[in-house]
C-alpha cells in the first residue's frame, strides 16, 4: 500500500479490512477539500506538475485514450419475448445504436440518432420493449436539452405508432401486458405553473396508446414535493405495481406497491411500503410470489430482504442476504426455472446472483433464492467494474 509523508495519513480511527487484517486508510484525511492539509497536497501536486515540462505526456495520454474509446462498446442486452434488444457503438460511431435480434436470429438496427441526427446533437435517452417485445417507447434529446421526447415504435416495421409526447424527461415507462397501455413520469403542463417552477411538479400518469397524452389519467405526485424524481415498475405477469418517489437526488425514497388485479390500472390502490425513512429502497416481485427488498435501511452496504406482496411492510422482511461488513451491494438478478408455475411459492430452483463492491473491485457471487445461503461465485475476467446484472 502506498504511503504518505503526511502525519494524518497514518491515522487508525479510519480504517479498511484486507483479508481479515485491519489497514490504516492513508487518503482518509483528503475527504476535507478544504483542510490545510488537503490544501497543501494539491498546491505540491501542481507544483509536481509544473516541474515535468512538455515531455509528451499528454500527447501519449490522448493516444491511449483514444485507444480505449474505440474498442467501442456493448450493452446488456433485454429479453421480451423472442426479441433481443441492446445497445451497440462501433468504434467508427459517434452514438450508441440501438438494435433488435428476433427468433431468426436477424440482426436490424431500431433506433440510429446519427440517422435522425446527422450533426450529431441528437441522444437516445432511455428505451423500454413492451413486455411482449413487439413495442418500443424510446425518448430522444435534441441539441443537447436532455429534454426527452417520448414515442412508440412498431418493432417488426420500424414504424411510428405515437408520439411525441413531450415533458417527459427522466421518465420511466413500465408497461402493462398486450402493450395497450403504460405508466409513465410528465411534468404538469406549465401554464398551469409559476414560471421558476416548470422543471418540477412530475406525475405518475397512465397512458393508452394511441390516445392523445391530454387525456391520461394522474396516478400520484399530487401534494406530494414539488421535487420528486418517480421510478415506476409493473411485474412480468402485470399484477403488481410499485411506485417510489425521491426529493430531487436525496439518497432516500418513498415507496408503495399496488395489486392491479384487485383494481383497475387507472384507479390503482396504492399501499405504502415505505415513507419519510432515511433509506434508499427497492422492490421486485419475483415469479415466485414473492417479493424481494433491496434496501440500504439498516445496512448502510445493503442488503436484501423478502416479503410478501399481501404485507410488504417493514416488519415483515426477513433477511435473504444480510449485510456483508467488508463489500458494498451493488445489484442483484434471479435466475429462475421459467416453468414454475407464475402462482406458485416453490423457488428451489431458482439461483441469486448478487454483485458487490470489495475494496475497490467487483465480484460477483451466486446464491441459493430459497435461504440466501452462498453456494459460490461467477469468474471474472480480471480486476474491474461490473455495472449491472440482469
Amino acid at each position: 500500500m502506498t504511503t504518505s509523508a503526511y502525519p494524518d495519513a497514518r491515522r487508525t480511527d479510519d480504517a479498511d479490512v484486507l483479508h481479515g487484517t485491519v489497514v490504516p486508510d492513508p487518503y482518509r484525511w483528503l475527504e476535507d477539500p478544504d483542510s490545510a492539509e488537503t490544501q497543501q497536497w494539491l498546491t505540491s501536486q501542481d507544483a509536481l506538475l509544473a516541474t515535468q515540462g512538455d515531455n509528451g505526456s499528454r500527447d501519449r495520454l490522448a493516444a491511449r485514450v483514444t485507444e480505449l474509446l474505440g474498442a467501442g462498446s456493448v450493452g446488456t442486452p433485454s429479453w421480451r419475448g423472442e426479441r433481443q434488444f441492446f445497445m451497440r457503438r462501433t468504434a467508427e460511431q459517434e452514438h450508441a445504436v440501438l438494435l433488435t435480434v428476433d427468433a431468426s436470429g436477424t440482426e436490424r438496427i431500431l433506433v440510429d440518432p446519427m440517422v435522425i441526427d446527422p450533426a450529431g446533437t441528437t441522444t437516445l435517452d432511455a428505451w423500454q420493449p413492451s413486455k411482449e417485445g413487439d413495442l418500443l417507447a424510446y425518448q430522444l434529446s435534441a441539441g443537447g436539452t436532455e429534454e426527452s421526447v417520448l414515442r412508440v415504435l412498431n418493432v417488426a416495421t420500424g414504424d411510428q405508432v405515437e408520439g411525441p409526447i413531450d415533458r417527459a424527461r427522466y421518465s420511466p415507462v413500465a408497461w402493462l401486458p398486450g402493450g395497450e397501455a403504460y405508466y409513465y413520469v410528465r411534468r404538469v403542463r406549465p401554464d398551469l405553473l409559476p414560471a421558476d417552477q416548470t422543471q418540477y411538479h412530475r406525475r405518475v400518469w397512465l397512458h393508452r396508446v394511441g390516445n392523445s397524452p391530454d387525456s391520461d389519467v394522474e396516478i400520484l405526485g399530487d401534494g406530494l414535493d414539488m421535487t420528486n424524481y418517480y421510478g415506476v415498475t409493473v411485474s412480468m405477469d402485470g399484477r403488481w405495481l410499485v411506485v417510489g418517489a425521491s426529493a430531487g437526488t436525496a439518497p432516500r425514497n418513498d415507496l408503495w406497491l399496488a395489486d392491479l388485479a384487485e383494481s383497475e390500472p387507472a384507479l390503482p390502490t396504492v399501499r405504502v411500503v415505505q415513507e419519510g425513512v432515511d433509506a434508499s429502497t427497492s422492490l421486485h416481485v419475483g415469479r415466485d410470489g414473492r417479493v424481494y427488498v433491496f434496501t440500504d435501511r439498516d445496512a448502510p452496504r445493503g442488503r436484501i430482504a423478502v416479503t410478501t406482496p399481501a404485507n410488504p411492510a417493514y416488519d415483515t422482511w426477513t433477511d435473504l442476504v444480510p449485510e456483508d461488513p467488508e463489500a458494498v451491494l451493488e445489484g442483484f438478478a434471479i435466475l429462475d426455472d421459467e416453468t414454475q408455475s407464475d402462482a406458485g411459492t416453490d423457488a428451489a430452483s431458482g439461483t441469486l446472483l448478487c454483485s458487490w463492491t470489495r475494496h475497490a473491485m467487483s465480484e460477483i457471487s451466486t446464491h441459493r433464492l430459497t435461504d440466501g445461503a452462498r453456494t459460490g461465485s461467477v469468474p471474472l475476467p480480471g480486476l474491474g467494474t461490473v455495472t449491472g446484472v440482469s
